[in-house]
């Protein structure tokens, strides 16, 4: 639209209502009220429904086929609608002549914050202020950075919503805690059906549920391993015949009472993906398990019933950086002293190819990492970090080429 000031204007009708013609020919025009009153005291019904749904969009004006897209069948209704506005003064009106009538092009508003006040709406720099303040504070969880970034398309309410979702995300996250759904919700909305079926499908489009320590149900280890388990009773379940991989609930392992077989060692994989291949190549002679990230207390509670019961030593891999490091230490607990990392040398760094920078979160990991004790291998690959500020993925690695080294 060509602004107001630019524009001759005509002198005021009978309705004080002026007139700017966009050329001679008088096929388009602009019109709007020369002292409009600002009154909403007799705007009802439908006309001030279809105004409030106007005034729920962010931009200076409405085009024409929105205006009469959102009245439906009620042509009418818009058209009165917007003759209202222009007498009283909220909007100025652009309109084109087809034959002997004048089709509305587009309204802009005057003072649209103005009249949501008039009509309790929110104002439009108040959620503007509302909005940068929820989007002020990122997770510390790089995880969390893709659920974050989304908030920003998302409508006023729902923006308030979920930004403190991911809140309190970060929060369990940083707290190591694990649970069910309904175990987050309460945590995060103190309720345990407090969050919508959107929420979780918004949540689980950007980051690994499961991963953060949320299960949709009861939390299950999967593995794939040459063992045959012993139960109370003498029962037994055998995996071997298994070609990929199987989960146990954490009540299922507390049951096990004895275990026949014998894997060459057990190998703890973060990476869903590198487990999965990794299981399916080498899961006949290794005992091959899933390491959801920093591994949660049941967890470990289950990995010290199994490697109580095959006493073979572990090979854990993780990715190849300041996360990657602790998580391993903390999913070595179960073997003590006998365990050694896999593919988490500076080798394996150097192998992942295209690496990362590390993050200022990477930083204050690797600042944290206590050296004492720390395995030769992931010092080795600590420095190595330090040394060159990039990290490593573990999907980059092929875990069967490191397996028998």
């Amino acid at each position: 639209m060509t602004r107001a000031t630019d524009r001759t204007w005509g002198s005021p009708d009978e309705e004080g209502i002026r007139t700017s013609y966009a050329s001679a020919s008088r096929l388009a025009r602009w019109r709007l009220a020369d002292a409009g009153a600002r009154s909403i005291a007799t705007l009802l019904g439908e006309e001030r429904a279809l105004v409030v749904d106007l005034l729920r969009g962010n931009g200076s004006t409405v085009k024409g086929r929105t205006l009469f897209a959102k009245a439906g069948n009620a042509r009418h209704v818009a058209i009165a609608a917007a003759d209202y506005l222009l007498t009283q003064g909220w909007i100025e009106l652009s309109e084109k002549r087809r034959g002997s009538q004048w089709d509305i092009v587009a309204m802009r508003w005057l003072d649209a914050d103005g009249l949501r006040d008039r009509l309790n709406l929110p104002r439009r720099d108040t959620e503007a202020a509302r909005r940068a303040e929820a989007l002020a504070s990122p997770p510390k969880d790089e995880r969390l950075a893709g659920l974050h970034a989304s908030l920003r398309t998302l409508a006023m309410r729902t923006l308030i919503r979920r930004a403190a979702l991911v809140a309190k995300l970060d929060t369990w996250c940083a707290g190591g805690l694990n649970g069910t759904r309904n175990s987050f919700a309460q945590f995060a909305v103190d309720d345990t059906h407090g969050m919508t079926a959107a929420d979780w499908h918004w949540m689980a489009n950007h980051v690994d549920l499961d991963e953060l320590g949320i299960s949709r149900h009861t939390p299950a280890l999967w593995l794939r391993a040459p063992l045959r388990l012993g139960f109370r009773g003498g029962r037994h379940v055998d995996l071997s015949p298994i070609p990929d991989m199987i989960a146990l609930s954490p009540l299922t392992v507390s049951g096990i009472e004895r275990i026949e077989g014998g894997p060459l060692a057990w190998v703890l994989v973060e990476n869903r993906t590198s487990f999965e291949g990794l299981a399916r190549t080498s899961g006949d002679r290794f005992a091959v398990v899933w390491m959801p990230g920093y591994v949660p207390d049941w967890w470990l509670e289950a990995m010290q019933v199994l490697s109580r019961l095959v006493p073979v030593p572990a090979l854990i891999a993780a990715d190849p950086d300041p996360a990657g490091i602790a998580i391993a230490m903390r999913a070595s607990k179960p073997w003590g002293s006998r365990w050694k990392p896999l593919a988490m040398s500076p080798a394996a760094l150097i192998a992942t190819g295209r690496r990362k920078p590390l993050t200022d979160h990477d930083l204050l990991l690797l600042a944290g990492l206590p050296r004492a004790g720390l395995h030769p291998t992931l010092a080795a690959l600590a420095d190595a970090l330090a040394e060159h500020g990039r990290k490593g993925e573990q999907e980059a690695l092929d875990l069967s080429t490191w397996i028998d080294q």
